[in-house]
């Protein structure tokens, strides 16, 4: 069986292509690794599309009720290097 994380970069576009999937993530369930699907909504008929396992590992559906961005939260541009940074050293 691959490694989880070699699962989810193949698999995880298919996933969130799913309509009413928010997202995607490693887990764990039971103390086993698995695959967790977050869901806006439990509509079962989005819900059933889902599958229940994918490449040996279970999938957990969990819904998340609403997401929303966080806004005024603003990145800083990556800085130059300096030929002095203990990176380039």
């Amino acid at each position: 069986m691959p490694d989880l994380e070699t699962v989810l970069r193949r698999r995880s576009g298919e996933l969130a292509s799913l309509p009413g999937v928010a997202g995607v993530a490693q887990g764990q369930e039971g103390g086993r690794p698995c695959i967790r699907v977050f869901v806006g909504t439990d509509d079962p008929d989005r819900v059933e599309r889902i599958p229940s396992e994918l490449e040996g590992y279970p999938v957990v559906v969990e819904p998340h009720g609403e997401l929303r961005a966080l806004g005024g939260i603003k990145a800083e541009p990556p800085r130059k290097r300096q030929s002095g940074d203990p990176a380039t050293s």
